[in-house]
């Protein structure tokens, strides 16, 4: 990679605050394909350059807006920062508090809302955000505070209003708004 990382960024104090810090590079490579994996095929030239170091550092509380013309690997850069990019070839170089971590510390650390929100459309916001408590946390939470903890996230997202409204989707024309699915998919993370 064409960027390292300088003593001082590796051993800063980052006292109580998170800091993500990235070096990215990503490239469209004839070596991404299985088949050319399998077969034993040597050519080592990268077709397309995707993301060239690109380097970013956000801090706990940062407002970050990733702006830039359609193609311009938007999506890319945050699938690869949520190491859910697997179509690249990709260097990387991802760290939380100047330590290189793996896909599970970073689960520790943040949520991910995709573009396109999944529900099951049928339930209510309550019960979709109840489903996803039972699945996401753990046997250390007893059932009385998986429904607190629903209760919670249904007040700091201010979406209490909307709790008992059927999500809705393909199978029902009436549902929440697109803009409160959003605030949905958010809550679900928060969880």
């Amino acid at each position: 990679m064409a960027y390292s990382w300088s003593e001082s960024d590796m051993y800063q104090n980052y006292s109580n605050n998170l800091v993500l810090s990235w070096v990215v590079n990503a490239y469209f490579s004839p070596k991404s394909k299985i088949s050319d994996r399998i077969l034993g095929n040597n050519d080592d030239t990268l077709d397309k350059t995707i993301l060239y170091n690109n380097v970013g550092y956000l801090q706990q509380g940062d407002f970050c807006a990733i702006m830039g013309s359609s193609g311009s690997g938007k999506t890319t850069l945050l699938n690869i920062l949520t190491m859910r990019e697997k179509n690249l070839y990709v260097e990387s170089d991802i760290r939380i508090n100047g330590k290189s971590i793996d896909f599970d510390e970073l689960g520790e650390y943040s949520g991910y809302v995709k573009q396109n929100d999944i529900f099951i459309d049928v339930l209510t916001v309550k019960e979709w955000l109840t489903f996803q408590a039972f699945m996401r946390l753990g046997e250390d939470y007893s059932y009385e505070q998986k429904y607190d903890r629903v209760d919670e996230v249904l007040y700091e997202c201010n979406i209490t209003k909307i709790q008992d409204n059927l999500i809705g989707g393909y199978e029902f024309s009436k549902g929440i708004s697109g803009g409160e699915k959003r605030l949905v998919s958010f809550a679900t993370q928060v969880i």
